[in-house]
C-alpha cells in the first residue's frame, strides 16, 4: 500500500521551528515548496497532497494565555479523505498509526480528545483519537478531523497548556483519556509535560451524561489505537465494603458486566431484576469463573449505544445503594496499559470515566 503518512512526517519534521514566528514558518515552507495562501478561513499551503492542502493555525485571541511568545500553533496536513461511517475513519486511522510506528516508533503520549472540545478545529462525532511524538517542545500529533486523519507539527507548549487547563476547569464535564509511556522512547521526551488530575463526581445525573459520552466513542478511539482494555470499578457499597461492582471490556466490541459481589451489601442483586433492565444473565463458563452475574451484549465498537449503557450503569449503582460516583474506584492496575510485543506500559488518565485508582 502507497505511504501516505511517513513522507508528510517527514516533511514536517524537517521544519522544526524554534520560534514558532509566522516568518519562520513560512520561510520554512517556502523552502519545502509549500505555497502559502492566505483565504477567508486563514492560511492555507499548497502542499500538492492528494487528500488537500495543509492548514496553519495561528495565535488569537482566545488562545494567547496558552502560549510563549509563538504565533503559530501548528501546521495540519490531511492524509486521507475518508468516505464512510465510523468503521471506515477508525481503518483510515489504523492505517496511518500503523505507518508512524513503524518509522517513529510508539509515541509517548496517547489518547482521545473530548469530541465536542478541541485545541484546533471539531473532531468528528464517532471519535478523537490522537498520537503524539513528543521531542521536547516540539511534537508531532496524528488526530481523527472530521473528513479523516490528519497529521500536525505543533509547539508543545501550547497544547498541553490548553488540554490542562480544559480539565481542570471544566467541572468534569469533558470525556476523553490520556496515555502516557512509563518508559524512555526514541521518539518520546516527556520533559517537562504535567498533566491534569481527573475530576471526581458527586452526582449520578451529571456522571450519566459524563458516562455517556466517554462510552458511546472509547471501544471506537481504543480500537483505532490499537489498543484493548479489560478492568473493572469497585463499588463501596453498605455493608459490603468496596467489591467488584462493574466491569468493562472494551476494544473491537464493547460489554459492560455486573459482578455477583454486587449483591454483597444490603441489597439483593436478584431483586432488583437485571435481567429486566436489559443486563444478560452470565452463562459461559469463564464467566462464571471469574464471578460475573450479568453482563451487556457484546455490540461493535461502531454500533456502541453510549447513552442506553450510562443509564444502566446509574440505575444499578443507585438502586446497589452506592452514595456516589466518587465512590466508584479502578480495581487493581486498571490505570496501566500494559506493554508487551514491543509496547511500552502506559499510564491511564480515563478522564471520561471519572475514576482513579483504589486508595
Amino acid at each position: 500500500m502507497e505511504q501516505r503518512a511517513l513522507p508528510v512526517a517527514e516533511r514536517l519534521l524537517s521544519l522544526r521551528p524554534v520560534s514558532w514566528s509566522e516568518e519562520e514558518v513560512r520561510t520554512g515552507t517556502a523552502g519545502l515548496g509549500w505555497e502559502w495562501v492566505a483565504t477567508e478561513r486563514g492560511v492555507s499551503l499548497s502542499t500538492g497532497h492528494p487528500a488537500g492542502d495543509a492548514r496553519l493555525t495561528r495565535v488569537e485571541s482566545h488562545n494567547v494565555d496558552h502560549t510563549d511568545g509563538e504565533e503559530v500553533l501548528g501546521l495540519h496536513q490531511p492524509l486521507e479523505t475518508v468516505e464512510g461511517g465510523t468503521r471506515e475513519h477508525v481503518e483510515a486511522f489504523r492505517r496511518a498509526f500503523g505507518e508512524l510506528r513503524e518509522g517513529y516508533g510508539h509515541p509517548g503520549v496517547m489518547g482521545a480528545y473530548d469530541t465536542l472540545a478541541s485545541h484546533f478545529s471539531g473532531s468528528p462525532s464517532w471519535g478523537a483519537p490522537f498520537a503524539r511524538w513528543r521531542d521536547g517542545e516540539l511534537s508531532l500529533e496524528l488526530r481523527a478531523a472530521l473528513t479523516g486523519p490528519v497529521l500536525t507539527l505543533l509547539p508543545s507548549g501550547p497544547l498541553e497548556s490548553w488540554y490542562r487547563r480544559s480539565y481542570e476547569n471544566c467541572d468534569g464535564r469533558m470525556s476523553g483519556f490520556l496515555a502516557i509511556a512509563l518508559e524512555p522512547l526514541p521518539f518520546g521526551d516527556l520533559s517537562g509535560m504535567t498533566m491534569p488530575g481527573v475530576n471526581r463526581h458527586e452526582d449520578w445525573k451529571e456522571y450519566a451524561r459524563l458516562l455517556s459520552a466517554s462510552l458511546g466513542t472509547m471501544a471506537a478511539e481504543m480500537t483505532a489505537l490499537g489498543l484493548e482494555r479489560s478492568f473493572g470499578l469497585h463499588g463501596r457499597l453498605p455493608g459490603a465494603g468496596g467489591p467488584w461492582v462493574f466491569g468493562f471490556d472494551i476494544g473491537e466490541t464493547m460489554r459492560l458486566a455486573l459482578y455477583a459481589a454486587a449483591g454483597e451489601g444490603e441489597v439483593d442483586l436478584e431483586d432488583l431484576e437485571p435481567e429486566e433492565r436489559g443486563w444478560i444473565r452470565a452463562t459461559a463458563p469463564e464467566d462464571l469463573e471469574y464471578e460475573i452475574a450479568f453482563h451487556t451484549e457484546p455490540t461493535p465498537y461502531d454500533e456502541v449505544n453510549g447513552t442506553r449503557l450510562a443509564m444502566m450503569v446509574m440505575e444499578m449503582a443507585e438502586d446497589l445503594g452506592i452514595p456516589f460516583p466518587s465512590d466508584l474506584s479502578l480495581t487493581d492496575w486498571a490505570d496501566r496499559v500494559q506493554g508487551g510485543d514491543g509496547r511500552p506500559e502506559y499510564h491511564l488518565y480515563h478522564h471520561g470515566l471519572g475514576v482513579i485508582g483504589n486508595p
